[in-house]
């Protein structure tokens, strides 16, 4: 090298080092790429310092040097110009890539864990989901939840309603009633993976996972989604897992704040898929948080035995939560056919569509009322009947002459 050169490192690391004291642990590298032949211009010189005991610092340029820049951190320029960048295939048009994190929630008995097989045999089969075009490939379901036979039923279901369903690129790992250490898990699922290239893995549900964690912990939420990270990392996998909404009326919240427990549920995943009742029976809103595409207008869809299927004609209305007036008739006729307990009552009522807070409300309404009573022997509820009234002594005689 040059003595001009060498003089310039010289400089550059006077300037960048000055004042930091003499004990260093770590490493200063510099690099110098010297001109063409012809040319004037001075070298061009990067300094890197990977030592944790240097305050952040940037070199002043010195005839030519660049900017020193802390291990970890590029310029813009040299990212846009790195040709070895390309964005991951797409999953599911639309809503999710390979390599990426994805939740699907919603309220209890919203069929969450159907539509999770269902979004399962489209990819493992290449047809669409809910009409989204599909990239087909290996699929790995890791059921926490169902017994094995209800689990054969349901795929048994869905390929029979399904045209075209193949159901050989879907793998099926049933640990229900294990509470899986994550390490463990990870192990398991990697080797899956060295059996194939995956393109959708599947975490159903995932509070069976939290392992005597709480899923309200952010440490131990944390902790289950890095996994999911890693997992997504090494087999270049979209990772999705299935959650619950908690109790009461998921349309007052975004659908970024509708997951039970801690908010990393929702703020780490990359798509964000949700189904809220909606105020047509059967059919339910599917809505979409999506952090790599573009926004996804919320549409409805309907239950149709064993699949979910779109229905444009519908406008996107969710229930109704404060429709007291209506229920306070429409309880009481509920228990006009037989006493129910309070279990059975509120069921009774929830299949007619009335939400469970909304229930205990009115329900009051109705004791303070005197419109409904209750058997205390038995436990049970009836709608109170009004007794005719007795007319006053001699009125009787009277009516009759």
């Amino acid at each position: 090298m040059e003595k001009e050169t060498i003089e310039m490192i010289e400089q550059v690391t006077e300037t960048s080092l000055g004042g930091v004291p003499g004990s260093i642990h770590g490493a200063v590298t510099i690099s110098a790429s010297a001109p063409l032949e012809g040319q004037q211009e001075p070298p061009v010189l990067t300094l890197t310092c990977t030592s944790p005991d240097l305050p952040a610092f940037g070199a002043q340029a010195f005839g030519g040097a660049k900017q020193v820049l802390p291990a970890g951190m590029e310029r813009a320029g040299d990212l846009l110009a790195d040709t070895s960048l390309v964005i991951p295939p797409e999953v599911v048009e639309g809503l999710m890539h390979k390599g990426t994190m994805c939740v699907l929630g919603g309220c209890s008995k919203t069929y969450k864990s159907w539509v999770a097989l269902q979004l399962a045999t489209s990819v493992a089969s290449g047809t669409t989901f809910l009409g989204r075009k599909t990239v087909g490939g290996k699929v790995l379901y890791l059921n926490y939840e169902l017994m094995r036979a209800f689990l054969s039923n349901r795929l048994n279901d869905i390929a029979a309603a399904s045209n075209g369903t193949n159901l050989d690129n879907l793998t099926i790992k049933t640990m229900e009633g294990v509470s899986p250490q994550w390490e463990e898990l990870k192990k398991d699922v990697f080797e899956c993976a060295r059996n194939g290239d995956y393109s959708l893995i599947i975490f159903d549900p995932v509070y069976k996972m939290m392992a005597g964690g709480s899923e309200n912990s952010p440490k131990a939420v944390a902790g289950l989604c890095r996994m999911f990270r890693e997992i997504a990392s090494e087999t270049g996998a979209a990772v999705l897992f299935v959650h619950h909404f908690p109790k009461g009326n998921p349309s007052r919240k975004r659908p970024l704040d509708r997951l039970a427990g801690s908010g990393m549920f929702a703020r780490d995943p990359d798509t964000i898929l949700t189904l809220s009742p909606h105020a047509e029976q059967g059919c339910f809103i599917f809505e979409a948080g999506l952090r790599n595409f573009p926004p996804l207008e919320p549409f409805v869809i309907q239950r149709k035995d064993p699949l979910m299927v779109e229905r444009p004609d519908l406008s996107v209305v969710p229930v109704q939560e404060d429709a007291g007036d209506d229920w306070k008739s429409v309880l009481p006729k509920l228990l006009e056919e037989k006493p129910l307990t309070v279990k059975e009552w509120q069921g009774a009522a929830r299949d007619a569509g009335c939400p469970r807070s909304t229930f205990f409300r009115v329900k009051k309404i109705l004791v303070s009322g005197s419109l409904v009573q209750e058997d205390l022997r038995a436990k049970t509820w009836s709608r109170k009947v009004e007794e005719p009234a007795i007319p006053p002594v001699g009125i009787e005689q009277e009516l009759c002459q």
